[in-house]
């Protein structure tokens, strides 16, 4: 075929359609012959807030006035209603998202117990596909398991990964911004892929003025009078048992919405400063990796359960051809980068596990949602259907069924023994449908010291020290 072209257009050169036509028309009909047809390169950007909870967005029902910023972006947006994360903390759920795979398939993620485990190395990732056809990839991360240690940087060009040593210094929402803001000024006119993370959200809790003054609870509004969410705190629960009485975890989580009502602030001042022709023509996409408890199940924290208010996660998605909209079907991580993948005319099929945001109605939508694995606490995997929600436990934990959707907190379980045996059941054989057991593991990261050093300040140890 190739040989059949070049004389071609030999033939058309000598008949004076020039030398250069003739050379075009050559590598681009061989290029197209070897790559997807990709259309027209568009901006796409990725924000990540870690930990933020769904119930905090005032377009999902808050009205403490916290999100102005996001609520604003969201109305010109598809807004996913009810859209949850494939794990409950921050390296498995962003693999998932990251790739369109499953926890049991991408194998990041591990425990406290067990050990950490990166993604597999034959787990197709986004910005390996967008840097492949010509987009300008960025990664701008505020904790070690986003970093190179754990396998997620692969495929960008530009990695500003910034683990912090201790909860009191990660970067801020502020200079998470403008770093973001930066990368996107050395792109120039070139089309870029960005995942931009934020973590203030993340405990500790120690939101900036105005934001404290406005939010917090009146005893902590002036100043930082005891530590809220510290690493003492988290070993103390997870290891000793610690009781966290209600009023403690009331302010935490006034601090908490604080912490949200800034970042959100830092977002409106991000998409502000971009180029208004990136703001025009760009696809951005808007989640968390996972929420945050704060007493609703008899904890606090995350990692430890499959409920709500840690798994079911913000997410929406803005572009120019996007109408407006409320999408009600039951979704997941998995879904953006297949939706992302096709939305550029790449190669879709490697976001396995997800299906298509930008159709409406989602045509043959899965019916369950499945979530995997733990930080600390009960090995857990739920599925959720449209109209109940299962957890399976490891032992002496007992599996837990919830109503769908007249239950959405899943604050009272299911009493009957049949039907519960039948969720499980149905777990099983969709896992055994997805060939998704034995969940795979990934390799083992390498950290060095002062990575290992950081995690253990923030609190990600295997005991108390």
């Amino acid at each position: 075929m190739a040989s059949r072209l070049l004389t071609y257009l030999q033939r058309c050169y000598r008949l004076g359609f020039g030398l250069l036509l003739a050379c075009g028309l050559l590598v681009g009909a061989l290029a197209g012959g070897c790559t997807p047809q990709v259309r027209d390169q568009k901006s796409v950007i990725v924000i990540v807030i870690d930990t933020l909870r769904r119930d905090k967005l005032g377009i999902y029902g808050n009205t403490r006035g916290l999100t102005p910023q996001l609520d604003a972006l969201a109305s010109q947006a598809l807004v996913c209603d009810d859209a949850w994360a494939h794990a409950p903390w921050t390296l498995p759920s962003t693999a998932s998202l990251l790739s369109g795979v499953l926890p049991q398939r991408h194998g990041a993620g591990g425990d406290v117990s067990s050990g950490f485990r990166a993604v597999r190395e034959d787990t197709p990732l986004l910005a390996e596909q967008f840097r492949a056809h010509g987009w300008r990839t960025g990664l701008i991360a505020n904790v070690d398991f986003l970093g190179p240690a754990f396998g997620l940087t692969r495929g960008f060009e530009h990695v500003d990964a910034l683990g912090s040593r201790d909860n009191h210094t990660p970067r801020t929402a502020t200079r998470t911004t403008q770093d973001a803001l930066r990368f996107v000024e050395g792109c120039g006119d070139q089309p870029f892929f960005l995942v931009l993370h934020y973590f203030d959200v993340h405990a500790e809790y120690e939101p900036p003025q105005p934001w404290r003054a406005r939010f917090a609870d009146p005893r902590d509004a002036a100043e930082r009078t005891q530590p809220m969410g510290s690493r003492e705190q988290v070993v103390a629960r997870r290891f000793q048992g610690a009781t966290l009485d209600a009023d403690l975890l009331g302010r935490m989580e006034r601090l908490y919405d604080a912490e949200v009502a800034y970042v959100d602030d830092a977002i409106g001042a991000f998409w502000r400063g971009l180029p208004e022709q990136v703001r025009a023509t760009c696809t951005l996409v808007v989640t968390s990796d996972h929420g945050e408890e704060f007493g609703e199940h008899g904890d606090w924290e995350h990692g430890h359960t499959h409920h709500p208010e840690v798994l079911r996660v913000p997410l929406f998605l803005r572009a120019p051809d996007l109408s407006p909209r409320r999408e009600s079907a039951l979704v997941g991580h998995v879904d953006v980068a297949r939706t992302l993948l096709a939305r550029a005319g790449l190669d879709e099929k490697r976001a396995r596990d997800g299906q298509r945001l930008d159709t409406a109605p989602l045509p043959g939508k899965t019916q369950h949602h499945t979530a995997f694995g733990r930080f600390w606490g009960p090995a857990t995997t739920s599925m959720r259907s449209e109209s109940y929600a299962v957890h399976r436990r490891a032992s002496p934990q007992a599996p837990l069924l919830y109503e769908r959707p007249a239950d959405a907190w899943e604050a009272q379980p299911v009493r009957n023994e049949a039907r519960l045996q039948g969720a499980l059941v149905s777990l099983a054989a969709w896992e055994a449908e997805q060939e998704l057991l034995p969940a795979k593991q990934g390799p083992t990261p390498r950290m060095d010291a002062s990575t290992k050093q950081r995690l253990d300040g923030v609190g990600y140890v295997e005991a108390p020290r």
